[in-house]
Order: C-alpha cells, then structure tokens, then sequence
C-alpha cells in the first residue's frame, strides 16, 4: 500500500515539476478568485433573504400588536360600558369616550395594519371596526338609559351622547327605560354575538396574515437551503485547493478557516483573519451571530420575567433558590400577599387590578436595593431574596416593610386604589433551604391570622412568631 502511495505521489510531482511556478500560482489565483466572488455574492444573497426573514418576522409582531391594540380598545369600551351600567359610577363614561374619542387605539390599530397587511386582511379589520362602532349604538342607547335612570343631569353628558340622543328619540321613546334594561342590551346574548362576530373577524385577518407569512417564509427558507448546499459545495471546493497548494495559501487561508471553524465550535465571535473576502465573511458570521445573542436575550428575559409587573417569575425564582441552597451567604426571604386582592378585583375591575399589581411591584423595587431580588410568586403574591442580610438586620427590614405599607395605603394618584399587604419574613443564615420557604409562608399565614395589613418576622432557631403590625400613628409619621 506505502508503495503505491509513493508511485501515486510521485507521478503527479513529476508532471507539477513541468509547470511553471507562475502558471502555477495564476491557476491557483483564478481558481481561489471564483471561489471567492462566489462565496461572496452568495452570502450576500444570504444575507438578504435572512433580512427579509427578519422583515417578514418584524410584520407579524407588528400586526399581532397591533391586533391585540384592536381587541382592546374594543373591549376596553365594553368594560367601561358594563362598568357605568352596573355601579352608575360617572368615571367610567369619561373613561369610555376618552378612549373613543382620544385613545383610539381601534382606529389607530387599522391605519397602521393597513402600511403593510393585505387588501384581504385589511377587508376584514375594516368588517371588525364597522361592527365595533355599529356596536357603540347600542352601548349609548344603555348610557342615556341608565343616565335617566340614575339622575344624570344632561348638562354633564358627554356632547356625543347628547347628539345621539337628539337623533334617536323615536327610538328611545318606545323602549324600555330601566336599569334591567340597559344591563341587557351590554350583557345580552345579542351584544356577545356581536361581540363575538368582532373577535372573528380580528381572528380572520390574523389568520390570513400568518398564512401569507408562511407562505413567504417557506419561499425564502428554500432558497436558503439552496445557498447552503451551494455554500457546501464551494467550501469542498476551497478544502480541496487548500489541500493541493498548502504550503502557498497556508498563511493566506488555512489558518483564518480553521480560526473561524474553531470559533464556531466554541460558539463565539469570529476573529477576522485572512483575505479580504474572509475578513468580510466573518464579520457577517459576527453580525449573524450577535443578532442571534440578541434573540437569545429577548427570549431569556421573556422566559423569567412577568409580563404585567415586568419582576422576576416564578421560574426565575426557582432557579435563584437553586443558586442559593449552594451558597454560605445570609439572605432574607419575604413572602408578601395583598390583603383582599379579589375584592379590588371583583369591585374596581381587572384592569384596575392589574394597576394595583404593577404599584406594589413599583413601590418594592423602590422601597428594596438594587442587589435584592423581587419576584411575582404567583397571582397577588410577591416574594423578595434580601442579600447579605440576618437576623441583626430586622430593623432595617422593617423600617422598610413600614414605608413600603404607607406608600400603598396612602397612594398619590388615583391609578390604584388604597392597598394593604400581609408579609411573612424569614432570615436564612447560610444560603437557601426549601423548609425556609415553608417558614416565610408560616409567619404569613400568622400575620393573616392576626388580621393582615402587618408583617410577622421569624427569628430564632425555633418556631417562634411574633405579629409586628403597622399601627395608624406609624402611617401618619
């Protein structure tokens, strides 16, 4: 076998002995020249069918967005309908006419849908905000109702409504004017088919903008695959020459491929070496791979972070404790619930809720240190990891607990209403345990059982509790 390698060997040296060094190196430069320019002319076709991937993924976000915008501007108007239909609450007209009148977002949602969506999903955008409006008719028609029937001067009516009222007095002379009456015409099961005939046509246009993104998608990713294999084939290609004539484009070629192959492997940036065109192509590997860190961030910091509250989660929490059990380091560990959470819900709305949710996470990140960790457990219940903190620590923890009660129960606008928490704290000595969690939750379930709106610290090897609540004087001061 060593000898027919060596005959093998031999025959072609004989026959590159017989050419010249300079058509030799000119054969070399042409050949390595075509590989380069199409090398490059196909990353760059790569380059722009990954922008227009980029482009057509940036339009989905954006009409998804904005899609979302439509519902709930639609279904903003209908709470604040039902809303002054049910308590009387005048609030609640001024809320609706300002976002039908100066919000807008249902029409601010269609105009920019329509730069860049389809006549066909425009089509039905323009269907889903004609029957929105037709729907307002009857949301009127149960203001002036429940306005008669409340006492509602009509000095303080919204300039609107006193039009459509104006336009509609056969109609209203005719109907029903009672409060049952105007509860089932926002209630009724007309009102949902219509709303309902709403989200279908919202559904429909989402449905035919995905389609027509995948189908663009689909179209792009073949070409890809097409400058892949072609890619392929150019790098057999440029191996095969960096095999034949290593010893001349070694410093030019071989080192910068296996540089960039080495960086590749050990998933990091590319240290442009070599010619020109690889210097190009590694910084676009550089771009491709830094947007590609972007993307990764955006979906971690998704993964670990509340939508509402923008704190940390529950898995987020998870993997702190994790992190913790395998540390020596003293933290604090409370455990906060807000006091009658479900009745803000069920008397102010979700949406006002959701605002009281958003100020206590607020008022924590502003009462806490930057290196404490506050996270959304789940629902009304909150949890902050106070590091580098014990047991001598306490007074500081409850100076802060103190101002954090006063700043929610003395709220200074009018986006949430008064609130008040029960807190259980817990001081772990050396890193995180799972019963220490057990603790926090048993020192709040003692501050629960001593009336709420307090705090209960657990201090001590054993299960001593003590209730330490916020007094009037102490808010007052």
């Amino acid at each position: 076998m060593k000898t027919k390698f060596n005959n093998v060997f031999a025959f072609f040296d004989k026959r590159l002995q017989k050419l010249k060094i300079s058509v030799l190196v000119r054969f070399i430069a042409i050949e390595i020249l075509i590989i380069i320019l199409v090398t490059f002319f196909n990353l760059i076709f790569v380059w722009k069918n990954y922008r227009k991937l980029d482009d057509l993924q940036g339009s989905y976000e954006r009409s998804v967005d904005q899609l979302d915008a439509l519902r709930q501007g639609s279904d903003v108007l209908t709470d604040e309908a039902r809303n002054y239909i049910v308590t009387g609450k005048y609030m609640y007209i001024e809320n609706y006419f300002r976002e039908a009148e100066v919000t807008k977002r249902r029409e601010k949602a269609v105009e920019a849908l329509e730069l860049y969506a389809s006549d066909a999903a425009c089509e039905y955008l323009q269907k889903g905000l004609e029957e929105s409006n037709t729907l307002m008719n009857t949301e009127y028609k149960a203001f002036v109702i429940a306005s008669e029937c409340y006492g509602v001067v009509e000095e303080r009516w919204p300039e609107t409504l006193l039009e459509w009222k104006n336009e509609h007095k056969d109609e209203l002379a005719n109907c029903n004017k009672s409060i049952e009456y105007a509860t089932e015409l926002v209630f009724g099961v007309l009102y949902q088919n219509d709303k309902s005939t709403i989200a279908g046509y919202i559904e429909s246009c989402n449905n035919i903008i995905k389609e027509e993104i995948g189908s663009n998608t689909a179209a792009i990713s073949k070409r890809l695959n097409y400058a892949i294999m072609l890619q392929m084939v150019i790098m057999v290609i440029l191996a095969i020459s960096i095999l034949m004539f290593f010893i001349t484009i070694d410093i030019a070629i071989v080192m910068p491929i296996k540089l960039f192959s080495a960086s590749v492997s050990d998933d990091t940036t590319v240290d442009p070496h070599g010619t020109i065109e690889l210097v190009d192509l590694a910084n676009e590997y550089n771009k491709l791979y830094m947007q590609n860190l972007k993307n990764k961030g955006r979906l971690e910091y998704k993964a670990e972070h509340d939508a509402l509250t923008k704190l940390y989660n529950r898995q987020a929490f998870d993997k702190m404790c994790d992190a913790f059990s395998r540390s020596r380091d003293p933290i604090g560990i409370i455990m906060l619930d807000v006091d009658k959470f479900k009745e803000i819900n069920d008397n102010y709305g979700h949406a006002v809720g959701d605002n009281a949710l958003q100020s206590v996470a607020y008022q924590m990140k502003r009462f806490f240190r930057a290196q404490d960790y506050i996270f959304r457990y789940g629902g009304d219940e909150f949890v902050a990891i106070l590091t580098g903190v014990n047991e001598e620590s306490y007074k500081a923890i409850e100076a802060k607990l103190k101002k954090l009660s006063v700043a929610l129960q003395r709220p200074v606008n009018s986006v949430s209403p008064p609130l008040s928490y029960s807190a259980g704290v817990v001081f772990c000595q050396s890193g995180f345990k799972d019963q220490d969690l057990k603790m926090a939750d048993d020192a709040l379930y003692n501050t629960k059982l001593n009336g709420r709106n307090g705090y209960t610290i657990y201090q001590g090897g054993e299960k001593v509790f003590y209730s330490c609540k916020i007094d009037e004087e102490a808010i007052v001061n």
